[in-house]
């Protein structure tokens, strides 16, 4: 984990070298969230309900699915991009270092710009959880966060699959 985070390191500072780009990159990722945020508000206020569900309802799915995503985006975008490292030869080199190939493939590509979308979705899930209707106890919260996790876990693998096949298509 210490080679990861030396990883995560220079990725951050490659990507905050030019501020502007990464500013305007973390808003354009916050202005596609609220703009998709307004259009369910505006559903919701022409229909109010959706079944039993209301908008907070929604929103808590919304939002966990905006952090899941985002998170994966986040950390696990050297797979999304690993036709890439295999067209330009860089897939070798990796083979070649003695070093876990998952983690080298993770910290190959690290996007920082989708932090704004995961800060966004992290706290659209706290304020989804306050204004909803839910009963709040200790199974749904285990719930919530068994949510967050299969659903980074399952981005991941989706990822890894799409790696997996790449190898035998490219």
């Amino acid at each position: 984990m210490k080679l990861y985070f030396k990883y995560l390191k220079v990725q951050f500072k490659t990507n905050i070298t030019y501020r502007g780009s990464s500013l305007m990159l973390i808003f354009g990722q916050l202005f596609s969230i609220i703009s998709t945020l307004i259009g369910i508000y505006c559903l919701f206020g022409r229909f109010e309900t959706l079944g039993e569900y209301t908008f907070n309802d929604i929103l808590i799915t919304y939002s966990i699915i905006i952090f899941v995503f985002s998170f994966d985006e986040m950390f696990f975008r050297g797979f999304d991009e690993f036709d890439n490292l295999i067209r330009t030869g860089e897939m070798d080199r990796l083979l070649l270092r003695p070093r876990n190939l998952v983690l080298q493939i993770c910290g190959h590509k690290v996007e920082i710009a989708k932090m704004g979308r995961a800060i966004i979705g992290l706290i659209l899930i706290i304020l989804a959880c306050i204004f909803s209707s839910v009963k709040w106890n200790f199974w749904n919260v285990l719930i919530v966060i068994e949510m967050i996790l299969s659903g980074i876990i399952t981005f991941f693998g989706v990822y890894l699959f799409t790696s997996c096949i790449t190898i035998f298509t490219i």
